[in-house]
């Protein structure tokens, strides 16, 4: 195995082939995300650490030239994304999995500081603020996203079509 990504309570590591993804979950008793991906190019084990104890996910990604982000937030709540789909993981109770679907590959998924209870997904036409129940707050669909920048108050995207700012309360623009 390779690794490939480290934070602080996780780790991700490249495995070779979809069925060395499958024997290490099956020895871990792990899920498998992404099983529903277009195309299945490369693979990823992922090791979270929760309270002394190690939580492991496997993941499938269809190699877009996106890598997949991880990241936990709140005490065990971890947020996994890739190609179009945005995971919501419980890690106390891994059967509580929320799978939110885009329209287009995810580039980021940003916490909205201040808010600790709401994301924001960047993807390539769209950008989606969701709970951390994987509810949608609001939605904004645009061109290509060439470049973000999340402020205190507002998310700044350029487009094709020039720059605007979406307020994060609610995704309507300056």
């Amino acid at each position: 195995m390779i690794l490939n990504k480290e934070g602080s309570k996780f780790k991700i590591f490249e495995v070779e082939s979809e069925s060395e993804l499958i024997v290490v979950c099956n020895e871990k008793q792990s899920a498998i995300l992404g099983l529903d991906s277009e195309s299945k190019k490369k693979f990823y084990f992922i090791e979270f650490q929760q309270q002394n104890t190690e939580r492991f996910f496997g993941l499938v990604n269809g190699g877009h030239g996106i890598e997949p982000t991880v990241a936990k937030i709140e005490k065990s709540i971890a947020i996994i994304s890739s190609d179009k789909s945005v995971y919501l993981v419980d890690l106390n109770d891994l059967h509580s999995i929320t799978q939110v679907i885009c329209e287009s590959l995810v580039y980021d998924v940003l916490l909205i500081q201040g808010n600790s209870s709401q994301i924001l997904i960047i993807c390539e036409l769209e950008v989606r603020c969701l709970s951390l129940a994987g509810s949608q707050i609001w939605r904004y669909d645009c061109d290509i996203i060439s470049e973000f920048k999340l402020y205190e108050n507002h998310l700044e995207i350029s487009t094709d079509d020039g720059d605007v700012k979406i307020s994060l309360e609610d995704g309507s623009l300056f």
